[in-house]
């Protein structure tokens, strides 16, 4: 008997697999979460980059509060735009929370797309599949 792969979750798994390994990082229970000593994975460093030139500071500005693997309840990966409609599947990605100055900000990512700022976010699936 032949098996086949789904190749369109190959990407995405090997990123939620690879983001999970980055090294200076501690592992939690929910996934990967930066420590005050850890430097930003790949994923992190994009969306402080992104962030800095959102805000027009230095990247030195911007803090990483936290990096960790997620599910998100859709498609939307936590930040659902009106009007739009998404695929009804658990999706496994990222959270990173980052912070400038006294004020906070999230990035999601999902699917094989990379971190996105989310100005109205929404939170994940409970890690342990409880509602």
């Amino acid at each position: 008997m032949k098996k086949h792969l789904n190749k369109g979750l190959i990407l995405p798994c090997l990123m939620w697999v690879l983001a999970a390994c980055q090294p200076g990082q501690d592992v939690e229970q929910a996934g990967v979460s930066a420590s005050p000593e850890a430097e930003p994975g790949p994923q992190a460093t994009v969306a402080i980059e992104d962030l800095a030139g959102r805000l027009g500071v230095a990247v030195g500005e911007i803090s990483l509060i936290s990096e960790k693997s997620v599910t998100w309840r859709d498609g939307s990966l936590g930040c659902p735009k009106k009007d739009m409609m998404y695929t009804q599947a658990l999706v496994p990605g990222a959270l990173i929370m980052l912070a400038a100055g006294d004020k906070e900000y999230q990035y999601h990512s999902g699917q094989g797309r990379p971190p996105f700022y989310c100005a109205a976010p929404q939170s994940p699936a409970p890690a342990n599949g409880a509602d």
